[in-house]
């Protein structure tokens, strides 16, 4: 049986009660978005690889322990301006707090949040801005206009693009798997 793939319209929100959002929270300067949640009304299988590196940034960790003892995820927060990488117990503990404030604010378990950071390695993370966003993105996807690129505008780059697939089986009582993709271009 061939899988047939399809680029389509609506992004990472294109999948029935899949919410995104994104915002500045303070974290990058000048004002540009630097924080996204992606939210899923239903717990979702979770999968992951992770990096056999002895070095592994907090988000990593956490994540890994997500995937490795809960039995589902149901959100993503994503920050970026800092990496949250070579932080140690205090980089661990702003996840933590991150999870714990997406999960008060969504009404979730803390362990079936996934966070990640992209940016500077080496500095901490500003916990309290951090909790500050994740108030504010629960309260833009949930009141404002709802829109896939919401999410994703906290990411972009030009070394960045986007993709959008949905793999669609030629049997139609097959699942639908929809997934959000940034690749990263290289240059020589």
């Amino acid at each position: 049986m061939e899988d047939k793939i399809h680029v389509i319209d609506g992004g990472v929100t294109a999948a029935r009660g899949f919410q995104a959002a994104g915002l500045a929270a303070g974290i990058k300067k000048g004002g540009k978005k630097d924080m996204a949640m992606i939210y899923s009304e239903k717990p979702c299988v979770c999968a992951g690889t992770f990096t056999t590196n002895v070095v592994k940034a907090a988000p990593v960790k956490w994540d890994q322990k997500v995937v490795e003892e809960s039995s589902s995820a149901q959100a993503v927060v994503c920050n970026s301006g800092i990496a949250n990488a070579c932080t140690g117990q205090e980089g661990y503990n702003a996840c933590r707090s991150t999870a714990q404030a997406a999960a008060q604010a969504l009404g979730i378990p803390a362990d079936s949040v996934l966070v990640a950071s992209t940016g500077v390695i080496g500095q901490q993370l500003p916990v309290p801005t951090l909790e500050e966003g994740v108030k504010n993105l629960d309260y833009d996807y949930r009141y404002c206009e709802k829109g896939s690129g919401r999410g994703d505008r906290a990411f972009r780059k030009e070394s960045y693009y986007r993709r959008y697939v949905q793999r669609i089986r030629n049997d139609p009582s097959e699942y639908v798997y929809h997934a959000f993709f940034y690749h990263y271009r290289c240059r020589d």
